[in-house]
């Protein structure tokens, strides 16, 4: 399993167009079961998206299709690991935040 953690280099406030094509890009690859969850830091400086069933090359090579790795909005840092334990009420955890 991988996780990367994007750190943006400037705000993306303003720039709308590039962040609906990184929502393309990351609806591509929730399409083809690449990706399982993502979503932005709490303090609105990146993001993280988790991966699975992939190699890292793959993931490297996947991440230069990103609009914010295209365009120099972000920095990504990829760590690997190995889920050995699953909680079995996963989906409890995918529900909505609560303050």
């Amino acid at each position: 399993m991988l996780i990367v953690e994007l750190d943006f280099n400037h705000p993306i406030e303003g720039n709308e167009l590039i962040h609906e094509q990184h929502n393309q890009f990351l609806k591509k690859y929730y399409e083809n079961k690449t990706f399982m969850t993502s979503g932005p830091k709490h303090s609105n400086t990146g993001g993280i998206i988790v991966a699975g069933n992939i190699s890292r090359v793959q993931l490297e090579e996947i991440l230069k299709e990103d609009p914010y790795w295209q365009n120099g909005i972000a920095q990504y840092r990829i760590i690997e690991f190995s889920s050995t334990i699953v909680s079995s009420d996963l989906g409890v955890f995918f529900q909505e935040e609560i303050s």
